[in-house]
């Protein structure tokens, strides 16, 4: 769910850079790119040295990917320190945010599976009780199971108790705002 988001948010944006480009004089085009080469040269630069160190590929790529989602985190970090600035609790938010999709898209790999909603739901692993801030853990808060398992044993449909209980209304998900959602 989260990477065909990330894969539509990247199709749209090359679709929107090329419709400028084509517009736009010669040059024009690279010149859109060079704000992120620029912030991506230390990782480019890093995977041409490992290349020249004569490392393998794979080995290669892989510092390369580490390079860039060290890079993403900074990026993350400085979000967050500006939104502070307005909300002080906007990093307890993104933590319960990212918490919240990391349960949703556990519950709904194992459905891609499974095809069995709540037998997804019934195996989702729970948090514990305290866990460290800010970490996005694969688990689900038992209320929300608990919740989940009333609603279908009341006779509501497993599927629309699923989208009710962690898509439409999360409230059982400890500090997200009410309206939140994947």
């Amino acid at each position: 769910m989260r990477s065909t988001a990330r894969l539509t948010t990247a199709v749209v944006f090359s679709l929107s850079l090329v419709s400028q480009a084509a517009a736009e004089p010669r040059g024009a085009y690279e010149k859109m790119f060079e704000p992120l080469r620029d912030m991506l040269a230390p990782c480019t630069e890093a995977a041409e040295r490992c290349i020249a160190d004569g490392k393998e590929q794979s080995v290669c790529r892989a510092e390369a990917e580490q390079c860039e989602r060290a890079l993403e985190e900074r990026m993350k970090e400085e979000l967050i320190k500006e939104l502070e600035k307005e909300d002080p609790s906007a990093r307890r938010t993104m933590a319960a945010m990212d918490a919240h999709q990391a349960c949703v898209s556990k519950i709904l790999d194992c459905f891609d599976r499974t095809k069995n909603i709540s037998q997804c739901v019934k195996r989702a692993p729970t948090c514990r009780a305290k866990t460290r801030q800010g970490s996005a853990e694969a688990c689900c808060p038992s209320a929300c199971i608990n919740v989940f398992q009333a609603q279908v044993e009341k006779g509501v449909g497993e599927i629309e108790a699923y989208g009710d209980i962690f898509i439409r209304n999360p409230s059982c998900f400890p500090g997200l705002p009410t309206s939140a959602s994947p």
